[in-house]
């Protein structure tokens, strides 16, 4: 099992895929990676850092590992938040976020396995 936590962005494009591409190479058949980007729809949370060079949509982070040979196990938005503001983002914010295309949610988690 490879566990990456907010790394991929750190690296440019080809970095990332030569990256994903070494997963690849040191998984044995069936083991897994799991992923964690931030949420490029979510204002703010992908230009907090300065240092961040790629922002990954969670279909394009899907379609990167898919092209190295991974299956999807999982890939989702992930968010935490105390409960009263969970709610209100959830289920009373939502269609206004849509609206403005944005999102609440804070980063993608992606689990893949090597075929």
């Amino acid at each position: 099992m490879v566990l990456l936590f907010e790394v991929i962005e750190h690296v440019d494009l080809k970095g990332g895929d030569e990256m994903v591409a070494r997963i690849h190479g040191v998984l044995n058949p069936g083991g897994r990676v799991i992923l964690s980007t931030p949420n490029i729809y979510t204002p703010g949370q992908y230009w907090m850092g300065v240092d961040h060079l790629t922002a990954y949509h969670y279909e394009e982070l899907g379609a990167l590992f898919l092209s190295r040979g991974f299956s999807i196990a999982d890939i989702r938005r992930v968010y935490n938040a105390p409960f009263l503001q969970y709610v209100m983002k959830v289920y009373l914010l939502t269609p206004f976020f849509r609206f403005l295309k944005i999102d609440y949610t804070k980063s993608i988690l992606l689990v893949a396995r090597k075929d």
